[in-house]
């Protein structure tokens, strides 16, 4: 589960990447109403990560991503770059299934 400011993430993304001698590549995972997983198939390797959150709400407008004038709906990042491009969370994963919560705060 990923929270922010105590509430459930509704949209975004969580990215888990290899740190030190953790080999393989991390994985990436899509957030849901707060929920995330990274299946099995494209599992992460026992070792340690650095955690790289990612959310999104819509900001109101249109914007046109083409030449042919198609628009979608703009987004807004709301979490702070210390979770994410400049990323503070760090996460041991360790072997089998792994359930990890990170409850993010402004």
């Amino acid at each position: 589960m990923v929270t922010y400011s105590g509430t459930p993430l509704a949209k975004g993304a969580i990215r888990f990447v290899t740190e030190g001698e953790t080999p393989g590549a991390g994985g990436v995972g899509e957030i849901v109403n707060g929920k995330y997983e990274i299946p099995l198939t494209h599992g992460l390797k026992e070792g340690e990560y650095l955690v790289m959150v990612y959310g999104f709400k819509p900001s109101g407008r249109k914007v046109t991503i083409d030449d042919k004038g198609t628009q979608i709906d703009q987004e807004l990042q709301i979490v702070p770059r210390r979770y994410n491009d400049a990323t503070e969370l760090r996460q041991a994963i360790k072997r089998g299934m792994n359930s990890l919560d990170f409850d993010l705060q402004k």
